[in-house]
């Protein structure tokens, strides 16, 4: 799943820098693009960009769906630490204090985002 969240903001990143690029050819129009009627090069300029931004908006939505799943596992695998992991260890006495430490890195890591 984080080779997939990897690839997929890599995907978002290419949509986006060819965004760009596209905005940035459309500031400065080329020779041949001079010599077509304007009513052609605004035309294919705009479905050009129409369809970046839908690509841009579908690699954004696969990032955050990964991104959901994965802070998802993360709050179930910290929640069972520290509801049943840490207790275990600490009342076999295998750790002191230690329970505690990660608790509270749980809980400001779950107040910050």
């Amino acid at each position: 799943e984080l080779k997939q969240l990897e690839a997929d903001a890599a995907a978002l990143e290419h949509a986006v820098l060819s965004s760009c690029e596209l905005m940035e050819q459309q500031q400065q129009p080329d020779q041949q693009q001079q010599q077509q009627p304007e009513h052609v090069n605004h035309m294919s300029s705009a479905a050009s960009a129409t369809e970046l931004l839908k690509q841009v908006a579908r690699a954004l939505q696969q990032l955050d769906g990964r991104f959901q799943f994965l802070w998802g596992i993360y709050r179930a695998h910290s929640k069972a630490e520290d509801e049943i992991v840490f207790p275990a260890l600490e009342s076999k006495e295998a750790l002191h204090n230690v329970s505690h430490a990660y608790t509270l890195d749980h809980e400001q890591v779950r107040y910050n985002l």
